[in-house]
């Protein structure tokens, strides 16, 4: 529960100062609510791998029930390894605005 009130406060203090076309999300952060802020309050559209919950595989909600594997896929979402990499040397780069090792 800690980290949906601190998503919550992440994605409102992103929509005051951002405006990207898409947010793209892990299945940690999938839920209806967060795809209905991102949409309609944010104007942003949403890509969230879901996290399948019922028996049938079945996904709940208007537009969690849009991210099939197909529309992830046609949306970008899958190359998840890129940011990871960028990140990864972000935090090693002297000034990087991570808490990777201290090389001085």
């Amino acid at each position: 529960m800690k980290y949906v009130k601190l998503f919550v406060c992440v994605l409102a203090k992103a929509a005051t100062s951002s405006q990207p076309k898409t947010l793209f999300a892990d299945a940690g952060y999938d839920a209806e609510w967060v795809h209905r802020f991102c949409r309609e309050d944010w104007q942003v559209d949403s890509v969230i791998n879901p996290a399948v919950h019922r028996t049938d595989g079945g996904l709940n909600g208007m537009y969690r029930s849009e991210m099939t594997a197909d529309t992830l896929k046609e949306k970008g979402y899958g190359r998840r390894w890129l940011v990871e990499s960028y990140m990864s040397g972000l935090k090693r780069t002297p000034g990087g605005t991570g808490k990777g090792p201290d090389r001085s």
